[in-house]
């Protein structure tokens, strides 16, 4: 009982230290670690909960209603580190091998990176590849990124480096299991979600649309793009829902 207890002690500190807010001209956006949420309030409100500065700039101009500008910044941003993976499976979206691809940025480049997105206010980061889960600076990489606010989520196969994943898995917000292969290939350990086998990118057929920024490293830079990401059948997008109650109680629609 008096672990359990600690846990949620650690739990409720870890939300106060996560939280965060980015001003926005129809009010702000708050980021909550507990539950797990971005949460769009209006100008009143954000006075109310956030410590927000006399007329700030993002407010100079009259407040709008919610969607009626772009936001100044995605609220995530997609990051391959590597384009290096052994998996081999047909018609890979990013057309990694194993040699993966030359001028590969390393850990400081990416650092240097997830500064920048930072300082934009961008509050989650999907890191994916090729196999990320091999990089021995995957773990620094991650805490990096929590220590400047941000949620590092994981996309792995589930096939490579595995158990050197496990040691940090605690250090992402989810990590996720993709990959074109079969879904019998996929490892039985419960720390990875096998809800999803293939990258919902790769099929915007319907569902949310949302700004992000994904940056790519085949050529070692980063680039920026708004995609739109999208459960492309209905068995995925009920995973989705039951993943979002188990972890916070939020379902998505």
């Amino acid at each position: 009982m008096f672990d359990v207890v600690r846990s949620l002690i650690d739990r409720v500190r870890g939300a106060r230290a996560m939280r965060r807010v980015r001003l926005e001209r129809f009010g702000a956006i708050i980021q909550l670690a507990l539950p797990r949420a971005l949460v769009f309030v209006d100008r009143a409100m954000a006075r109310r909960v956030a410590r927000v500065p006399d007329a700030p700039a993002a407010w100079r101009a009259a407040e709008s209603e919610l969607g009626a500008h772009v936001l100044s910044a995605p609220l995530e941003a997609h990051l391959q580190l590597t384009n290096k993976c052994a998996a081999g499976c047909t018609g890979c979206y990013t057309g990694a091998s194993a040699r993966g691809a030359p001028n590969e940025w390393g850990l400081a480049e990416w650092t240097r990176a997830i500064d920048h997105l930072a300082d934009a206010g961008v509050f989650h980061l999907a890191l994916g590849g090729g196999e990320s889960a091999t990089l021995p600076w995957l773990g620094e990489l991650a805490a990096h990124a929590r220590a400047r606010g941000l949620v590092p989520n994981l996309t792995t196969s589930g096939l490579d480096g595995l158990d050197a994943l496990l040691a940090i898995a605690d250090r992402f917000g989810h990590c996720a299991r993709s990959s074109a292969r079969s879904a019998s290939t996929s490892s039985s350990r419960g720390a990875i979600s096998t809800s999803s086998t293939r990258c919902s990118r790769t099929h915007p057929s319907a569902g949310c649309r949302r700004s992000s920024c994904c940056a790519s490293n085949r050529r070692g830079a980063a680039r920026a793009r708004t995609t739109s990401c999208a459960a492309p059948t209905r068995n995925i997008a009920r995973s989705c829902r039951r993943s979002w109650r188990r972890r916070s109680g939020i379902a998505c629609a």
